[in-house]
């Protein structure tokens, strides 16, 4: 960090959450916060809600730093989850195990383009953020934007990074603690019926359309 001020090289975080935590470790002298650099979509295709048939998408890698293995585990142990399907939309290879409980979206695609991401989220109802409250403290996660773009709802635990990003309360989506397993957003989604799941769209349309603004 001394050869940077020698230098004066400015640092530019993207939250003041990671700007925090990185303080933890070393002094900050020349720095700048910015919003998440993103190419908003200014329309968005509105999907039609049904309770009893939730979509949910888990969207990248499925990795254990995302939460992934958490999630296949509360799932393959919690068996009252009757009304709603879980999606994958990754690289799947490395996660044959999971068949049981989740729906392979890009199975037969051997690259997953934009385009194809954009497609299948579309057919969604919530993409789900299952973050150790631990990561993404130093960096940022591209596919929470994705998921806020294509106008979905996001579910999150609480992780500092997403909840900075959702202003610390649930207006984009639903928030839960993993300490408690599944169960607890589950019963929060229970309580979501269709006019309650406009009002989360609506808002995440209305977080979209400041941005885009912003940008101009």
């Amino acid at each position: 960090m001394r050869l940077l001020d020698a230098m004066d090289i400015k640092i530019v975080l993207l939250s003041r959450v990671i700007y925090n935590n990185l303080c933890e470790y070393i002094k900050i002298k020349n720095y700048e916060i910015i919003e998440h650099p993103y190419l908003y979509d200014e329309v968005f295709t509105k999907k039609k809600y049904e309770r009893e048939n939730i979509k949910i998408a888990f969207l990248g890698l499925p990795t254990k730093e995302k939460g992934f293995f958490w999630l296949y585990n509360e799932l393959k142990k919690n068996n009252k989850i009757k009304n709603c399907q879980f999606y994958l939309l990754g690289k799947c290879e490395n996660v044959n195990y999971a068949r049981d409980r989740f729906v392979f979206s890009f199975e037969y695609l051997d690259e997953i383009t934009d385009d194809d991401i954009k497609k299948e989220l579309s057919r969604m109802d919530y993409v789900i953020f299952p973050f150790a409250e631990e990561q993404y403290k130093l960096r940022a996660s591209g596919t929470v934007f994705d998921a806020l773009n294509a106008r979905k709802p996001i579910l999150v635990t609480n992780n500092l990074f997403i909840r900075d990003v959702m202003g610390g309360e649930e207006p984009l989506g639903l928030i839960f603690d993993d300490n408690f397993g599944i169960e607890q957003l589950i019963n929060k989604l229970g309580a979501i019926d269709e006019k309650k799941y406009e009002e989360l769209v609506s808002n995440v349309d209305d977080f979209v359309k400041k941005r885009i603004i912003n940008a101009r």
